[in-house]
C-alpha cells in the first residue's frame, strides 16, 4: 500500500482528545479508515502515539528508525565532508533539514 506523498506537517494547533474522537465518531459509516500506531513497553502496556490512515501507518511506525538511519548518514556525510574533502555539501545539509524537521527544530 502507498503512503500519502509529502511533505507532511504537524498541526501545531494541539488537536485536543476530544477533537479526535469527534473525528472517529464521524467516520463511523464512512470508507475512512483508521490504525492505531504505537509502543509497548517491557510490561505490556501500549500507549497510541498517532492514529493513521493505514497506507500511512508503516511509514509512521517506521519514523524513530528512520531518524536513526538520517543521523548515521550525517555522520558519515560529516566526516566524507570535512575530513576527506568530498563534493557532498547539499546532501548534508538535505539530511540535517530532514533531522531538524524530525526533532520539530524547524
Amino acid at each position: 500500500m502507498k503512503h500519502t506523498k509529502g511533505p507532511w506537517i504537524v498541526d501545531n494547533g494541539m488537536v485536543t482528545m476530544d477533537d479526535q474522537a469527534q473525528q472517529l465518531k464521524e467516520d463511523i459509516g464512512t470508507k475512512r479508515q483508521w490504525v492505531a500506531i504505537g509502543i509497548e513497553d517491557e510490561e505490556g502496556f501500549s500507549e497510541v502515539v498517532a492514529l493513521a490512515h493505514p497506507s500511512n501507518a508503516c511509514l509512521i511506525a517506521a519514523a524513530p528508525r528512520l531518524l536513526e538511519a538520517c543521523e548515521i548518514a550525517k555522520s558519515a556525510l560529516d566526516y566524507a565532508y570535512f575530513q576527506k574533502g568530498v563534493a557532498c555539501l547539499k546532501e548534508l545539509q538535505f539530511v540535517e533539514s530532514i533531522i531538524q524537521k524530525a526533532k520539530g527544530d524547524t
